[in-house]
């Protein structure tokens, strides 16, 4: 870990990696846990449908995890989980920053 990230990083989430789904039950299957420094804020993004359910439109509110870490080893499709959480939450998006202008490794963002 970078001396950057050390300073940053304070806090840990745990995370599951995706292995493959069971062709005869369908049931997705996940490697070892793993811990990760990170950390966690909670976004709150307002969706505007078009067509609701019942035909009517409105607006739908979308809670999110953002998660900031510099272990790469998180893909989308994994699980992660932290205290502040009602459980385990699928990685939908991943992306990183370039940090090699700061001589330090990149670092990335998960979204639950």
């Amino acid at each position: 870990m970078s001396s950057i990230a050390r300073w940053s990083y304070k806090y840990t989430a745990t995370v599951k990696p995706f292995a493959a789904v069971d062709g005869m039950t369908g049931e997705t299957l996940y490697g070892a846990e793993y811990d990760i420094a990170c950390n966690v804020t909670a976004a709150l993004n307002e969706v505007r449908l078009s067509t609701g359910p019942d035909g009517a439109n409105g607006n739908e509110a979308v809670a999110t995890h953002v998660i900031y870490t510099e272990d790469g080893r998180p893909q989308k499709g994994d699980m992660i989980q932290f205290v502040e959480s009602d459980g385990w939450q699928e990685i939908l998006s991943r992306t990183f920053w370039d940090m090699a202008a700061f001589g330090d490794t990149p670092d990335y963002k998960l979204v639950t």
